[in-house]
């Protein structure tokens, strides 16, 4: 979980020719017109600058080669064109950003590149290590689509951008923090709530060798972060869909952070400590993403109100610990979080508990699909509730493959209120269906389990307490089935 987004650049102007402003093909400015070689050496932020002035709202083209250039878009409604085969780049040894706006209803598109040129994890940045490909500040409705992004520390770094959309670009290394950060920075209260910022149907691959410790492909953030006495949601219905993130090091794929009305769909994760984190949102709804192999879990809930966690997928691959791991930052009971729905996810290859909720209240988990083995730790059950009110698991299918699992399902410390029904929990021959432990010094009641199916499990119901817990007189077991008595 970490920042967010904001783009930077700077140019000079330069005399204009008098000849036509548009290129060949009638494109838009030409900024060869106005006296850029485009050579990939010569600097040309003047000359562009100069075609980003004569152009106004008009659009300014790049043509298929490498122009060496900072540049500021500040008119409303002016777009930039990078056409296939071109580049601009920041220049070397720079701060800042190749490209910086600073106005309403931008579009920067094309087939070309925007190459930040910092090529080392310490590239050369301000106080803020704020450098690389595009940057804005209090704009509106920047759109910025197709293109590749590759060597920046922020590939697009975007704060206070209501209505901000990145569509269908490539982006590759993010040289230590992000490919792309949208959101409010710490005392941007002026902001207000920012509205609908997109990212759909990009690519971000940091695998490569120049991106060591690369922390967020995507960061979506409200801050600051962990209010007291809650959270004050700032981004309001962020679209994150149908991107595919290779992630070799650093920490999550993406991250949502203190928004609401989310939208997280159809993305697919590869690698990372974390496929998808959100982190305090209210009313999110997080459906049809596929993690493989995080070494962490593949979707984290972290104090988030009224979520929803539906049909996604988590390959562990052996190494993830768990598909949806919720948590809290606060302080037992005090934090916001609660009612977390979990239906139809799927997961294979996990170190510990498929859903791992903790500290917190309305866990409602239905049609989970889970094959759990391998399970080490505390968490060493298939779904894993602790000090858990209000839960419920219902219909789903638990396998645990006869790998050594110890448990099914696992209730432990102050958790009450819940119901365990009409799952089917098999494969562990050495293990429980079901385990109700009490916490030390904590009474665990009202718990129901009732219309379960047991198949090869050796203790399919099992009631314990930790020194001087205690099993509340409520706790109840009926009309369960299992092909091993107990």
């Amino acid at each position: 979980m970490k920042a967010l987004g904001v783009l930077i650049v700077s140019v000079a102007l330069i005399p204009v020719a008098a000849r036509s402003a548009h290129n060949e093909n009638g494109q838009g400015f030409d900024v060869r017109n106005y006296g850029a070689k485009c050579d990939g050496a010569a600097d040309d932020s003047a000359a562009i600058m100069a075609a980003v002035s004569a152009a106004g709202a008009g659009q300014v083209y790049i043509p298929a080669a490498t122009c060496v250039a900072q540049i500021k878009i500040s008119t409303a409604g002016e777009s930039l064109y990078i056409a296939k085969g071109g580049t601009l780049q920041n220049p070397a040894g720079s701060s800042g950003y190749a490209i910086t706006v600073a106005a309403n209803n931008v579009t920067i598109e094309g087939e070309g590149t925007v190459d930040g040129n910092k090529t080392k994890l310490k590239p050369v940045c301000d106080a803020s290590n704020n450098c690389g490909g595009v940057r804005a500040v209090n704009v509106s409705y920047l759109t910025i689509r197709d293109l590749t992004f590759t060597n920046s520390h922020h590939n697009i770094f975007a704060t206070c951008t209501p209505q901000m959309k990145v569509l269908n670009t490539k982006q590759y290394s993010g040289l230590g923090l992000s490919g792309v950060q949208v959101g409010i920075l710490s005392g941007s209260a002026a902001c207000g709530v920012i509205e609908g910022p997109v990212v759909d149907g990009n690519l971000f691959d940091t695998t490569g060798a120049d991106a060591p410790t690369t922390q967020y492909t995507v960061q979506i953030w409200g801050y600051p972060m962990y209010a007291v006495p809650g959270p004050a949601y700032r981004i309001n219905h962020s679209r994150l869909t149908n991107n595919t993130f290779y992630k070799r090091h650093g920490l999550d794929s993406t991250e949502l952070r203190m928004g609401q009305n989310a939208v997280v769909s159809g993305n697919l994760s590869y690698g990372g400590t974390i496929g998808i984190s959100m982190v305090e949102q209210a009313s999110a709804t997080v459906t049809g993403n596929t993690s493989h192999g995080p070494t962490l879990e593949c979707l984290e809930s972290c104090d988030d109100l009224d979520t929803t966690f539906s049909g996604n997928v988590c390959y562990g691959d052996n190494v993830t610990q768990s598909s949806v791991h919720y948590t809290s930052f606060y302080p037992p009971g005090t934090g916001p979080g609660r009612n977390l729905s979990v239906t139809g996810d799927t997961s294979t290859g996990l170190t510990r508990a498929a859903i791992w909720a903790q500290d917190t209240s309305g866990v409602y988990l239905s049609g989970i699909n889970a094959q759990c083995a391998l399970f080490s730790g505390t968490a060493n059950a298939c779904i894993f509730l602790s000090n858990v009110v209000n839960f419920s698991v219902t219909n789903s299918l638990l396998d645990g493959k006869s790998q050594g699992v110890t448990r099914g399902i696992y209730v432990a410390g102050a958790s009450s209120d819940g119901v365990i029904s009409n799952n089917t929990i098999q494969n562990s021959p050495a293990g429980n269906g079901v385990f109700i432990r009490a916490g030390d010094g904590q009474t665990l009641d009202r718990v129901t389990v009732t219309g379960n199916v047991f198949k090869n499990v050796r203790y399919p119901i099992s009631f314990g307490q930790i020194g001087n817990g205690v099993i509340g007189a409520k706790v109840k077991a009926s009309a369960n089935v299992s092909d091993t008595p107990r």
